[in-house]
C-alpha cells in the first residue's frame, strides 16, 4: 500500500467528471467525422513534433483525426476532447529500465488553440529540451485536465496558466521549472489534484495555496522553498493526500496546521528537519484518518519514546534514511499494532533484529534493509505467517537460513541480497507456494546451482516464482534440465559464479522470461537453438563465458531483445546475419570473439532504436558506400576496435549526432581525416582513432570534446605542428606520430585559458627546441610524457605550478642542466624518469624527502656525479631505483634495508603502478610498461607494480655489497656491474627469496661464492663474470643450468664450468710435481704473452685516457640499452 493508490483514486474521480459524455476511441465502428479544422491543428502539430518511435503515423491527411492514435473525439460532434501524447514508462528489470518506446520532443505548437473543446491534454514522459510552458496553453479555457510532468519543461510557469479556470488536475511535476510559484495558482478554485514536485522552485511557498478548498492532492516536495510551510494549508479540509518531502530546507516549528486535516490519510514530510518540534508525533497520531506516514531523511536528533500512543488508522509507516539519535529502533514503534507496512532501511540500525517486532503481528511488509544489524536471522521472525514482503537487503545477516522458512506461506517477495548468510538452502523454501521473488545474490552460499534447482523444483515454489536472483553466491556444477520447470520465470540471474558446462535446452522452456543474465560463469560450449524460444526476451547477458559456437539462426526470433551481450566468449561466424532483424536492440555487446567475415549497410537497416554498439577486438571487416546514412542515428556509444573500416576514413560517423563515444583505433584506416570531422564531433567525450595509418596535419585544427573529455590519436602518421586543444579535454595522447617543431604552439595557446587536461602524451615524436613557460595553464596535469623526441634545454621555472603532478618522463631527449628544483614540490609524483638526457651535478639530499611517495625512479645515462644520497632510503614505496650509466661514486648507502616496498613479497603489493582518473564511466590509466634487466627484456605490462628492481650498473661505485641489501626479499632485479665493489658477495645473499635476475660482473669481488645462493629458487638470469671470485660454484639446481659465461673470469670450478675441483687430491698434486720437472709449456707462456700484449694494445689507451675511456663505455653501453630497454610508458 502506497500514495500511488491514493494517485488512482484522485484520477478515478476525474474521470468520473467525464462521464456524461460518450466517446469513442478510435473504433471501426465509429462514423463521426473528425472536423477539418481541427484535423489541420493535429497535422501541423505533428510537423512540429518529434516522433522516433513513429507513434503518429496515423495521422496522415487522407485519414479522419477521430480514429488516429492517441485522439479521442465527442462521438456526435466529433470535436478533439483528448491528447494522450504522453509516453509509456519504461520496464523495470533488476534494477535497470528499458525504453521500450521513444519519447516525443520537439515543439508544442500554438496550433493546439485551434482544438477549441479540448479538456485533456498528456504530454507527460516526454523530452522537450528545457523549453518554457508555451504561454498559449493558458488560452486553452476548455481544459480540465493538463499533466506535463517529467517531459523536460524548465523555465518559469507563465502567469496565463492562472487562466484555466476550469482545470481540476494540473501536473507539472519532474521537470526543470525555476523561479517561485505563481501566487495565482490560488485561483484555480477547481483544482482537486496539483502536483509541482521535483522541480528547482525555490522562495516560499504561497499562501494562497490554502484557498484551493476541492483539493485532494497536493505534492510540493523535491524543491527548493525557504521560509515556513504557511498554515494556510491547514484550511485544506477535503485534502486527502499531502507530500512536503525531498529537499525540503524548511524548517518545522510547528505541526499544529496539519491537525485541522481531518481527511488526510497520507502524510509524507520527508527531508524535514524535525527537531525543535517535539510534539510532531501527538499532532500526527490524532489524525483520525492518516493511513500512511512516510518520514524520510528526517532529523529527529533527541531519543523521543512518549508513554502511550494511538494511531487509529496508521498501516503504513515509512521511517528510512532517517537521524534518531541512536543506533535502536525506537520503541514507540512496537506499539503500533495496527501496522501492516514497516519500512526502517537505511538507519544504520545495529545489534540483533529488534525482539519488539514481534509484537506488529499483522505486518504483511517488513523492510529493514541497508543497516547494521550483524545478526543472524531470529527464529521468532519465521513465526509471521501473514508476512507477504521481507527484505533484509544489506543488513549485515549472518548465519544460515533456517529451515522454519517454510512457515512464512504467505511470502511474495525475499530479498536477502548482499548479506553474509552461508549454508545450502533449506528444501522448506520450495514449498512457498506464493513467493514471487527470491533475491539471495552476494552471499556465500556455497553450493551446487544442480541442488539448488533440485531443491525449488521440487515444490509449489517453482510454478510461483517469476525473480530469482542468485549471482555472486559461489555457486559451482552444471545447470540442469530442472532450469526449465520454472514456467513463470521473468528474471533469472546467476551471473558471477562458477558455473560449468552448458546452457540446457530447457532453458528455452522459459517463456515468460525477460532478463537472462549468466555472465562471468565457466559456461562452454555451443549456444542451444532453444534459446530462440524466449520471445519475451528483453535483456541477455552471456559476458565472459568459453562459449564457442556461431549464434544460432534461432536468435533472429528474439524480437522483444534490447540489450544483448556476448562479450568475451569464443563465438564465431557472422552475428550480423542472425541479428539484424532485431529492430528494438538498444544495445549491443559483442567485443572480444571470434566473429568474422563481411558486414554490410543491409545487417544494421533495423537498428534504428540502437544506442551502444561495442564490438571491438573481432575479425569483421565493413563495406558501406562512402556516403552511407547508417540508420542507427541515436547511437551514443560506437567501439570497432580492430575491425576492417579501411581504407577510407569512415565518414559516415559525422551524422551520428549524439554519438559521445567512438573508438575505431587498429581499423586499417590509411587516409587523412575529414576537415569537417571536428567540427560535426563536438558532443565527443572519449575518441579513440590510434594505431591506424591515418596521416595529414592538425596544426590549425582545436581538438574540442565535451567537458573531461579524452582524445587518442597516437600510432599513426601526423605530422606538422601540434594541434591545440580546449580546456574542455582531460587525456590527450598524440605519441608515436611523426609530429615535428617546437612544443610552444601546443602548451601557449589561449595562454589565459585554465585547462583541464589531466593526462599528456607525446612520445615518440620529433618534437624540438626548448619547453615554454607555459605550465601555468595547466595545473591540473598528473602525467606528462615527452619522451623520445629531440626536447633540450634546461626545465623552467612554471612547471613548479604542476602540484598535481603523479609521472613525468622525459626520457631519451636533450634536456640538461642540474636535477631539477621544481620536483621540490612533487609530493604526489609516483614515476619520474628522467633517463638517457644531459642532466648533471650532484643528486640533491632533498630527493628522498620530498619525493617519497615515488614507486619508480629512472635517471640512468645522465652525467649526474657524486655520491648517492643517503637520503634516497627514505622513500618507502620505492619499487624501482635505477641510476645506471652515471659518474656515480662513493659506497652504497647501508641504510637500503629501509627500502620497505622492496622488503615486501610481491602478493603485498598492488599490481599496477599508473595513474589513472575516471572519466563519466571511462576508467583511463597510464601503465608503466616494461622493464630491462641486463641482457634480458621483460613485458610487465600492467603488471609492474609487482616488479621491484635495483639497478646501478656501470658507476664508479666502491666498497663492499651492504650485507643490508639481504634484507630486501622482495627484490626481483638486482644489477651491480660495471663498478669498483670489493669484498666478499654477502653470505646471506640466499634470504633475497624473490631474486630473479642479478648481475655482479666486473667489479673487484673476492671469496667464495656463498652457499645460500642455491636457495634462489626463481633466479633466471645470473652473471658473477669477470671478478676474483675463486673456488668451487656452490651445487644447486639453478646454478648449474646457467651457462659458463656466467661465471668465466674468475678462478672458479665445478658445473657448469668445465674445470674440475679436485685440485687438491694427491693425484693432482703428483701430476703438478711431473709436470714441473718436465719443464717449461712453452705453449701456454705465448699464449699468455699473445693475450698481454693484445690487451694493453686495446685498453692501455682506454686506461691512459679517462674521456675515452667513459666515452667508449657509454657509447657500448647505450647502443645496447636502447636496443634492449623500453620503460614507464
Amino acid at each position: 500500500m502506497d500514495g500511488s493508490s491514493n494517485n488512482l483514486v484522485v484520477v478515478f474521480v476525474w474521470l468520473l467528471t467525464l462521464s456524461n459524455v460518450d466517446l469513442c476511441i478510435r473504433k471501426a465502428s465509429c462514423e463521426v467525422q473528425c472536423i477539418p479544422s481541427e484535423q489541420d491543428a493535429l497535422l501541423k502539430m505533428k510537423r512540429h513534433l518529434s516522433d522516433p518511435s513513429n507513434r503518429l503515423a496515423s495521422w496522415s491527411p487522407n485519414g479522419n483525426c477521430c480514429n488516429w492514435a492517441l485522439v479521442i473525439c465527442h462521438n456526435i460532434t466529433g470535436h478533439v476532447l483528448q491528447l494522450h501524447l504522453t509516453t509509456p514508462p519504461p520496464s523495470e528489470l533488476h534494477y535497470m529500465v528499458f525504453n521500450e518506446t521513444l519519447n516525443f520532443g520537439g515543439e508544442v505548437h500554438s496550433s493546439l488553440l485551434g482544438l477549441k473543446h479540448l479538456n485533456y491534454l498528456d504530454l507527460s514522459n516526454n523530452d522537450f529540451g528545457g523549453m518554457q510552458i508555451p504561454t498559449f496553453l493558458g488560452s486553452i479555457t476548455s481544459l480540465i485536465y493538463l499533466n506535463l510532468s517529467n517531459a523536460v519543461f524548465g523555465g518559469n510557469i507563465p502567469h496565463q496558466i492562472a487562466k484555466l479556470s476550469n482545470l481540476q488536475y494540473l501536473d507539472l511535476g519532474g521537470n526543470e521549472f525555476s523561479g517561485s510559484i505563481l501566487h495565482q495558482i490560488g485561483k484555480l478554485s477547481n483544482l482537486q489534484y496539483l502536483d509541482l514536485r521535483g522541480n528547482e522552485f525555490s522562495g516560499s511557498i504561497p499562501h494562497q495555496i490554502g484557498n484551493l478548498s476541492n483539493l485532494q492532492y497536493l505534492d510540493l516536495g523535491d524543491n527548493q522553498f525557504s521560509g515556513s510551510i504557511p498554515h494556510q494549508i491547514g484550511n485544506l479540509s477535503n485534502l486527502i493526500n499531502l507530500h512536503l518531502g525531498y529537499r525540503l530546507s524548511i524548517p518545522i516549528e510547528n505541526l499544529q496546521w496539519v491537525s485541522a486535516l481531518s481527511s488526510l490519510q497520507y502524510l509524507e514530510l520527508s527531508y524535514a528537519n524535525l527537531s525543535n518540534t517535539f510534539d510532531w508525533l501527538q499532532v500526527l497520531h490524532a489524525l483520525p484518518s492518516l493511513r500512511e506516514l512516510h518520514l524520510l531523511e528526517c532529523d529527529f536528533n533527541h531519543h523521543f519514546e512518549p508513554s502511550t500512543i494511538n494511531f487509529s488508522s496508521l498501516a503504513v509507516l515509512h521511517l528510512s534514511d532517517s537521524y534518531f539519535g541512536t543506533s535502536l529502533i525506537p520503541n514507540w514503534v512496537f506499539q503500533l499494532k495496527r501496522l501492516v507496512h514497516l519500512q526502517l532501511n537505511n538507519n544504520s540500525f545495529q545489534g540483533p533484529l529488534p525482539v519488539g517486532i514481534q509484537n506488529l503481528t499483522l505486518l504483511q511488509h517488513l523492510d529493514l534493509s541497508y543497516n547494521q544489524f550483524n545478526s543472524s536471522i531470529p527464529d521468532w521472525l519465521y513465526n509471521f505467517g501473514h508476512l507477504k514482503s521481507l527484505n533484509l537487503f544489506q543488513s549485515n545477516i549472518v548465519g544460515t537460513i533456517s529451515i522454519n522458512i517454510g512457515n512464512l506461506t504467505s511470502l511474495v517477495t525475499l530479498d536477502f541480497n548482499d548479506n553474509l548468510l552461508n549454508g545450502p538452502i533449506p528444501i522448506s523454501m520450495g514449498n512457498l507456494c506464493n513467493l514471487k521473488k527470491l533475491a539471495l545474490s552476494n552471499n556465500k552460499c556455497n553450493h551446487q546451482i544442480s541442488e539448488v534447482l533440485k531443491i525449488l523444483s521440487a515444490g509449489c515454489v517453482s510454478q510461483a516464482l517469476e525473480i530469482f536472483y542468485m549471482s555472486s553466491s559461489q555457486l559451482s556444477g552444471h545447470l540442469t534440465d530442472h532450469i526449465g520447470l520454472f514456467k513463470n520465470l521473468v528474471e533469472l540471474d546467476l551471473s558471477d559464479n562458477s558455473i560449468q558446462g552448458p546452457i540446457p535446452n530447457s532453458l528455452g522452456n522459459l517463456a515468460s522470461l525477460k532478463y537472462l543474465d549468466l555472465s562471468s560463469n565457466s559456461i562452454k560450449g555451443a549456444l542451444p537453438s532453444s534459446l530462440g524460444n524466449l520471445k519475451s526476451l528483453i535483456y541477455l547477458s552471456l559476458w565472459n563465458n568459453t562459449i564457442n559456437s556461431a549464434i544460432p539462426i534461432s536468435f533472429g526470433n528474439l524480437t522483444s531483445l534490447m540489450h544483448l551481450v556476448l562479450t568475451k566468449n569464443q563465438l564465431d561466424g557472422n552475428p550480423f546475419e542472425i541479428l539484424g532483424s532485431l529492430s528494438k536492440l538498444n544495445y549491443l555487446g559483442l567485443g572480444y570473439n571470434l566473429f568474422q567475415g563481411v558486414v554490410k549497410e543491409a545487417h544494421f537497416v533495423n537498428f534504428t532504436h540502437l544506442q551502444t554498439f561495442w564490438a571491438p577486438k573481432n575479425q569483421l571487416t565493413l563495406k558501406v558506400d562512402p556516403n552511407w546514412n547508417p540508420s542507427f542515428l541515436l547511437l551514443e556509444e560506437l567501439s570497432l576496435d580492430s575491425w576492417n573500416l579501411g581504407p577510407q576514413f569512415p565518414s559516415w560517423v559525422q551524422s551520428l549526432e549524439h554519438l559521445w563515444y567512438l573508438d575505431i583505433s587498429s581499423a586499417m584506416i590509411c587516409d587523412s581525416i575529414p576537415t569537417l570531422f571536428w567540427s560535426t564531433m563536438g558532443n565527443l567525450q572519449y575518441l579513440n582513432i590510434s594505431y591506424n595509418h591515418i596521416e595529414g596535419e592538425l596544426s590549425t585544427i582545436l581538438i574540442n570534446t565535451t567537458f573531461g573529455g579524452a582524445v587518442d590519436q597516437s600510432s599513426n602518421k601526423l605530422y606538422g605542428q601540434l594541434p591545440c586543444v580546449s580546456q574542455n579535454v582531460m587525456y590527450i595522447d598524440l605519441s608515436s606520430n611523426w609530429f615535428s617543431g617546437s612544443i610552444t604552439h601546443f602548451l601557449c595557446h589561449r595562454q589565459e585559458e585554465t585547462k583541464s587536461l589531466q593526462f599528456l602524451k607525446l612520445a615518440s615524436n620529433n618534437l624540438s627546441g626548448n619547453l615554454p613557460d607555459c605550465w601555468m595553464s595547466w595545473p591540473y596535469l598528473t602525467t606528462v610524457n615527452l619522451a623520445k623526441n629531440h626536447l633540450s634545454g634546461m626545465l623552467n621555472t612554471s612547471t613548479t605550478s604542476l602540484l598535481e603532478l603523479q609521472m613525468l618522463n622525459l626520457r631519451n631527449n636533450n634536456f640538461s642542466g642540474k636535477f631539477p628544483s621544481f620536483l621540490m614540490n612533487g609530493s604526489n609524483m609516483v614515476c619520474l624518469d628522467l633517463g638517457d638526457n644531459q642532466f648533471s651535478g650532484i643528486l640533491p639530499s632533498w630527493v628522498g624527502q620530498r619525493l617519497s611517495s615515488l614507486k619508480i625512479l629512472v635517471l640512468r645515462s645522465n652525467y649526474f656525479s657524486g655520491p648517492i644520497p643517503h637520503q634516497i632510503c627514505d622513500m618507502n614505496f620505492l619499487q624501482i631505483l635505477d641510476l645506471a650509466h652515471k659518474k656515480l661514486i662513493g659506497y652504497i648507502p647501508k641504510c637500503v634495508e629501509h627500502l620497505s616496498a622492496m622488503s615486501i613479497i610481491n602478493g603485498s603489493l598492488e599490481s599496477s603502478i599508473y595513474s589513472a582518473q575516471q572519466i563519466d564511466g571511462i576508467y583511463f590509466t597510464l601503465f608503466v610498461e616494461a622493464l630491462l634487466v641486463k641482457g634480458r627484456f621483460y613485458d610487465y605490462s600492467s603488471n609492474l607494480g609487482l616488479v621491484t628492481s635495483i639497478d646501478f650498473s656501470s658507476n664508479e661505485l666502491s666498497g663492499e655489497i651492504p650485507t643490508e641489501f639481504t634484507s630486501l626479499k622482495g627484490l626481483h632485479f638486482l644489477n651491480l656491474s660495471n663498478n669498483h665493489f670489493i669484498g666478499q658477495i654477502p653470505q646471506k645473499i640466499g634470504h633475497m627469496e624473490s631474486l630473479e635476475s642479478m648481475d655482479l660482473s666486473r667489479n673487484l669481488l673476492s671469496g667464495e661464492i656463498p652457499p645460500s645462493i642455491s636457495q634462489l629458487s626463481f633466479l633466471s638470469f645470473l652473471n658473477l663474470s669477470y671478478n676474483n671470485l675463486m673456488g668451487k660454484i656452490p651445487t644447486g639446481t639453478q646454478l648449474q643450468s646457467f651457462e659458463a659465461s656466467s661465471f668465466i673470469g674468475n678462478d672458479l670450478c665445478g658445473p657448469p664450468l668445465n674445470s674440475n675441483c679436485s685440485s687438491n687430491s694427491p693425484s693432482n698434486d703428483k701430476d703438478k710435481e711431473i709436470h714441473h720437472e718436465n719443464g717449461i709449456n712453452w705453449f701456454f707462456v705465448s699464449m699468455a704473452l699473445g693475450f698481454i700484449v693484445g690487451f694493453w694494445v686495446v685498453v692501455g689507451p682506454l686506461l691512459y685516457s679517462t674521456s675515452w675511456r667513459h666515452a667508449y663505455y657509454q657509447f657500448i653501453d647505450r647502443i645496447w640499452y636502447k636496443l634492449q630497454y623500453h620503460c614507464c610508458w
